[in-house]
């Protein structure tokens, strides 16, 4: 399996650094105007807010964290699975 460059250069880069980070993965869906989450396929139509303090974003979205790019492309496919139901 060939890891994600970006995630490699995220997470591996940060360990070699010695710095402590977390990094999340939050896959979502929008078509149609509709919000759809790819790592809870249960959760659709999710609603889409705008505030001042928090610019515009999506209620309900399922976020996972990740340490390893493997984990990254593991998560991905996985979305993409079942983003084409």
């Amino acid at each position: 399996m060939e890891q994600p460059q970006a995630a490699y250069l995220l997470i591996e880069g940060s360990m070699s650094m010695s710095l402590m980070c977390f990094s999340s993965l939050c896959p979502r869906q929008l078509y149609n105007e509709e919000v759809n989450d790819l790592l809870a396929p249960e959760n659709t139509k999710l609603p889409i807010h705008e505030s001042k303090e928090n610019g515009i974003y999506v209620c309900g979205l399922r976020e996972d964290i990740v340490t390893s790019p493997e984990q990254v492309l593991i998560t991905a496919c996985s979305c993409s699975a079942c983003s084409w139901k």
